[in-house]
Parts: structure tokens; sequence; C-alpha cells
């Protein structure tokens, strides 16, 4: 059992407050609020640094957990996600790992019959690989094709 489940401080400490500007600001953006965001908005309400950092780390673990992916979802690989007000969209980690997509990382973004379809580096090259492979009709290796292409030249010399 995770050791964060029900470790949400008491009503009307400063600790709780921080729990509580992270909820009101994650509710307003529809996705995890952000370490900085957070900092700022304790700063402005008073709240020592220190605190709101460490209380920041404990409020996302716990939020993790309140909104983590369903594990049949996990597997279909569709969840429903939500489109914040400016027009972000959270993918949660799951399916950014069935995506084959780093945390900081690009995708390519298409729009096929009104869906948004997302392409990790990753995949496309997968992709590229696999019908490359579909293609090649040769039985020899490219670098074995080439030697012994080398080898009838030096031989015809």
């Amino acid at each position: 059992m995770n050791m964060y489940v029900n470790l949400r401080p008491s009503k009307g400490t400063k600790t709780e407050r921080v729990w509580a500007i992270a909820d009101q600001i994650s509710a307003k953006n529809g996705y995890q609020a952000s370490r900085a965001e957070i900092l700022s908005a304790c700063q402005q309400a008073g709240i020592h640094p220190g605190t709101a950092s460490t209380q920041y780390s404990h409020w996302k673990k716990q939020y993790k957990q309140t909104h983590s992916v369903p594990s049949q979802l996990q597997t279909s690989g569709q969840a429903l996600l939500q489109v914040a007000a400016d027009g972000r969209l959270l993918i949660p980690v799951e399916l950014r790992n069935l995506m084959k997509l780093p945390a900081d990382g690009k995708v390519s973004a298409q729009v096929v019959d009104g869906e948004l379809r997302l392409l990790s580096p990753l995949l496309a090259l997968e992709r590229l690989q696999a019908l490359v492979r579909s293609q090649d009709t040769s039985r020899q290796s490219v670098s074995e094709e080439l030697i012994a292409d080398r080898r009838r030249e030096a031989a015809d010399e």
C-alpha cells in the first residue's frame, strides 16, 4: 500500500492550504499544476517556499494516484482526456509509454476525418523500418550484396 493514500493535511493548516491551492489550480487548468505555479501562488498567500515545495511533492504523489488512468485503459490505449481552455492536452504517462514517447518528446500531429492523431518519432521510425523490410525482396543483406559486388569487380580486373 502506498504511504500517501490518506496523508492529506489537517484542515486549516498552512500545509493543507498548499494542497488546496494545488487542487484549485489543477482544476482550473484541467491538468496537474506545476511546481512553479504552486510555489508562485503559495508565495502570494504568504506560505514559506520550503513548506510549499515539500507539500507540493506530497500532493503530487497523491494527485498521481487519484488521477491515474485505470488499468484497463493502459492496455486498450484509450482514455478520456480533458482539453484545457487554452488548448493544452495532458497525455497520461501510461499513454505516452504506449506511444513510446519520452516525457519531453515531440510528436507529429495530423487530423484525419476529424480525429487528432499523434505519432512519436520512435514509432514513426519503427513503422518506416518495417515498411522498408516488407519491400526488401533480396535474400542477402545490403552489406553482403555490396561485398559480393566488390568481389566481382575485383575479379574482373
